[in-house]
C-alpha cells in the first residue's frame, strides 16, 4: 500500500503523435514542507502547478525538488519551477553537471524524432535543458534531512550518475529511471548508458525488497514487487538492451 504521505503526480504530455504520463512524486513532510521528485520534459511547469493546484498546493508549498538524474524528461523544467517555488535543487554531483550546463547533454535527441513532433514541441527540446546551478548534492547512502529522512540510493547505469529514494520502515521506492514500468511487469531501463551498471543498480534495489515501486515510467507498483525485482535482476540484460 502506498504510504499515505508519498503522492504520484501523473503529468500527460501529447508529443505529435506520442502520447505519454510522466509520474512525478510529492513527498508530504510536515516538518519540511512538500518535495517534488523529477519536473518532467521542459514546458511541462504549467501542466505541473495545475496539477498542485488540483491539489490545494501553492507553488511555495514546495520547499526541495529533487532530480533523480539529467535527462529532459526528468530535469527539463527543473530552473522554471525552482523560479516559481523558491525551492532548493537536489542532485548527485555527477548529474548537476549536466543539469547545469557544464557538461554536454549526454543523450542528444536524434532529428528522426525531432521531426515527427509539432514544431514548437521540437524546437523546445533542441534547445534541451533550461541550465540551472543545483545548489545541493545528494550523497549516496545519506538520509535527506527533509523528505521524510527518504535514503538516496545510487543507481548509476541508466545515466553515471542517477539516484533513487528509498523509505525503509515504509519499504517504498521512488526509483526514477533505474527500473520501468509496463503494466504490472517490470522492466530493464530502455536508453541507459551503461546496461551493466544499469543490472548491478537493479540487483542493489531487488536486495533492498520494497513492497512499492514508483517508475516514472509506468507508474505505481504495489503487488509482489520484490519478486518482480529479483525475477527482473535473474533476467540479466535483454538482447535489445
Amino acid at each position: 500500500m502506498l504510504p499515505d504521505f508519498i503522492r504520484p503526480l501523473p503529468i500527460h504530455r501529447q508529443l505529435g503523435s506520442f502520447a505519454r504520463t510522466d509520474y512525478l512524486t510529492l513527498i508530504q513532510d510536515e516538518q519540511h514542507g512538500i518535495t517534488l521528485v523529477d519536473t518532467g520534459l521542459p514546458g511541462s511547469e504549467q501542466q505541473i502547478l495545475d496539477a498542485l493546484k488540483d491539489l490545494n498546493i501553492r507553488p511555495k508549498d514546495i520547499n526541495n525538488i529533487v532530480i533523480t538524474h539529467g535527462d529532459m524528461d526528468h530535469a527539463g523544467s527543473a530552473r522554471v519551477l525552482q523560479e516559481k517555488t523558491g525551492a532548493q535543487l537536489w542532485s548527485s554531483a555527477v548529474e548537476a553537471l549536466y543539469i547545469s550546463g557544464e557538461k554536454a547533454f549526454y543523450k542528444p535527441l536524434t532529428e528522426d524524432f525531432l521531426i515527427q513532433l509539432p514544431p514548437d514541441v521540437a524546437q523546445q527540446l533542441r534547445e534541451g535543458i533550461p541550465p540551472v546551478k543545483i545548489e545541493n548534492e545528494l550523497i549516496a547512502d545519506a538520509c535527506l534531512p527533509f523528505a521524510r529522512n527518504a535514503q538516496v540510493i545510487a543507481t548509476p547505469g541508466h545515466t553515471p550518475g542517477h539516484v533513487s529514494l528509498f523509505f525503509p520502515e515504509a519499504k517504498t521506492l521512488i526509483g526514477g529511471d533505474a527500473v520501468m514500468a509496463d503494466g504490472e511487469q517490470l522492466i530493464f531501463p530502455r536508453f541507459s548508458l551503461d546496461n551493466r551498471m544499469a543490472l548491478e543498480s537493479i540487483r542493489h534495489l531487488a536486495s533492498l525488497a520494497p513492497w512499492v515501486l514508483i517508475a516514472q515510467h509506468g507508474g505505481v507498483l504495489t503487488h509482489d514487487v520484490p519478486e518482480k525485482l529479483q525475477r527482473l535482476a535473474a533476467a540479466g540484460i535483454p538482447l535489445s538492451g
